[in-house]
C-alpha cells in the first residue's frame, strides 16, 4: 500500500505541471518583456509600470508606477527598462527602485547587455550606447531606425530593426547592413553558432537563422509573426502572434506547439523568459465576438518540456534510446542505446524541473549498440527522465523511477 501512495502522489504531481498556469498579478494586462535578476522574476506592463515576485510568481510587488514599460534586461550588477515616452531607467538594486534615468522623452523598445555595455533601441532615434554599465550614454550612428532587438556574436553586435539586421564590430561607431532588408525584426537570440532573428513582417514574417555570423539567412518552417525568442541547451523557444508558443530542439529544423493551458482562440505571446526551472511567457487570449479578451503572466515547469520533447531530426533511425532496466530501480539500473554513426554521444539525466542532475556518458562513440550502468545512490527517490543527444541533437528521452 506504501509503494501505491508513491506511485499516485508522483503521477499526480507530474500532471499538474504539464500545461501552462496562470499567474494573477494585480495587472491583469498586456505584459511587454519578462527578466530575472537574483531571486526575482520582473515583469514589464503596458500601463502598470513594473512588477517583482521573489517567489517564483505566487506573490508581486509593484516597483514602478504609471508608466508603460516596453522593455526589461539585467546583468550581473543593474536592472534596465525601456519606458513609453520617458525614456531608460536602471535599476541597482534588483528592480526595488529605479533611481536612475537617462534619453528623456524617448521611447525604448529594445535592451542589449555584454558584460559593462549596454545598447538601448528607440522609437525612431536608433541606437544609444554606454560603456560604463548606464552611468552614461550617447547615440550610435545608426539614429534613424525604430530598434527592437539585440544579439551578439563573436565580435559582432546586431541590432533588429523595423527595416532589417544591422551590425558593428565598433560599439556603434560604425554599423552595417546584415541582411534581412525590410523585415522588422522584433526579437533576436543566439544559440551555439546560430543567430536567431523574428519577423513581424507580413507574408514573410518566421525565425530566421545564420550559421554564418549573419553574412546569410535562412527562414526556418515557423512561418508565424514572432514577438520574442528565448533559448537553454539547445532548445529554441518563439512567442508569436495569434500562434501562441513554439519550441524546436534541432537548430529550427522543426517546431512544435507548447499551448496546453492556453484556452483562447488566438494565443499571442508577447514576451517568454526562463529563470528558475521554469519558463514564464507574457499571454495575450482573444477571439471572434463573443470571445472576451484575456492577458496576464503564465508559468510552466521547464522539465515538462526540456529533455523530454521528441524533435524530429534527419539522423538515421539506428539511433535509439532503450527503457532502462530494472525500472523501479534502487539504485542501480541499466541503459542501452543505438548508435547510427560515428558522432559525440551524450545521455543526461534530468529532475522533474528540468534541472540537470548527472551525464551518464559523454565522448564520441562508433556505429555500434552499447549499454550503460547508472547509480544513483546520491540522489532523492522519484522521477527522473534521461535523454539521448547526437552531436548536440536530442534523439529520444524517457522517465525512470528511483526508489528508495
Amino acid at each position: 500500500m506504501k509503494t501505491l501512495y508513491i506511485f499516485l502522489f508522483l503521477f499526480t504531481n507530474t500532471s499538474i505541471f504539464t500545461q501552462w498556469q496562470y499567474l494573477p498579478t494585480s495587472e491583469n494586462e498586456t505584459i511587454y518583456s519578462i527578466t530575472s535578476k537574483g531571486n526575482n522574476v520582473i515583469i514589464a506592463t503596458q500601463f502598470g509600470g513594473i512588477w517583482i515576485s521573489s517567489n517564483n510568481g505566487t506573490n508581486w510587488t509593484q516597483s514602478m508606477v504609471n508608466r508603460s514599460v516596453f522593455s526589461l534586461a539585467a546583468n550581473s550588477s543593474r536592472v534596465f527598462a525601456g519606458t513609453f515616452s520617458q525614456g531608460l531607467f536602471v535599476s541597482t538594486d534588483d528592480g526595488m527602485t529605479w533611481p536612475f534615468r537617462f534619453m528623456g522623452s524617448n521611447d525604448i523598445y529594445g535592451i542589449g547587455i555584454k558584460d559593462s555595455a549596454v545598447f538601448a533601441g528607440s522609437n525612431g532615434s536608433g541606437v544609444y550606447y554606454s560603456s560604463n554599465n548606464g552611468i552614461s550614454f550617447s547615440q550610435t550612428s545608426l539614429n534613424n531606425q525604430k530598434v527592437h532587438a539585440f544579439a551578439f556574436k563573436n565580435n559582432k553586435v546586431f541590432a533588429g530593426t523595423e527595416n532589417g539586421i544591422y551590425s558593428t564590430t565598433n560599439n556603434g561607431i560604425n554599423w552595417v547592413v546584415s541582411g534581412l532588408s525590410g523585415q522588422d525584426i522584433r526579437a533576436m537570440v543566439t544559440n551555439g553558432n546560430n543567430i536567431y532573428a523574428g519577423s513581424f513582417t507580413s507574408f514573410t514574417y518566421g525565425v530566421y537563422v545564420s550559421s554564418d555570423n549573419g553574412s546569410s539567412w535562412v527562414l526556418t518552417p515557423l512561418h508565424s509573426a514572432i514577438y520574442s525568442l528565448t533559448t537553454v541547451d539547445n532548445y529554441i523557444f518563439a512567442g508569436t502572434s495569434f500562434g501562441g508558443i513554439y519550441v524546436s530542439s534541432n537548430n529550427g529544423a522543426s517546431w512544435v506547439t507548447k499551448n496546453e493551458g492556453l484556452t483562447g482562440y488566438y494565443i499571442s505571446a508577447g514576451a517568454i523568459h526562463i529563470f528558475n526551472n521554469y519558463i514564464f511567457a507574457g499571454i495575450y487570449d482573444s477571439g471572434p465576438p463573443p470571445s472576451t479578451d484575456s492577458y496576464g503572466l503564465h508559468r510552466r515547469v521547464l522539465g515538462e518540456i526540456v529533455g523530454i520533447q521528441n524533435g524530429t531530426t534527419e539522423l538515421p533511425s539506428m539511433f535509439m534510446l532503450k527503457q532502462n532496466y530494472p525500472n523501479p530501480f534502487n539504485p542501480e539500473t541499466v541503459v542501452k542505446f543505438s548508435v547510427g554513426k560515428a558522432s559525440q554521444i551524450k545521455i543526461s539525466v534530468y529532475n522533474l524541473l528540468g534541472g540537470l542532475v548527472d551525464v551518464m556518458i559523454s565522448g564520441n562513440y562508433p556505429p555500434g549498440e552499447y549499454e550503460t550502468k547508472w547509480n544513483a545512490s546520491s540522489l532523492s527517490g522519484g522521477v527522473y527522465f534521461y535523454s539521448l543527444k547526437a552531436d548536440g541533437v536530442t534523439i529520444d528521452s524517457k522517465k525512470m523511477m528511483l526508489i528508495k
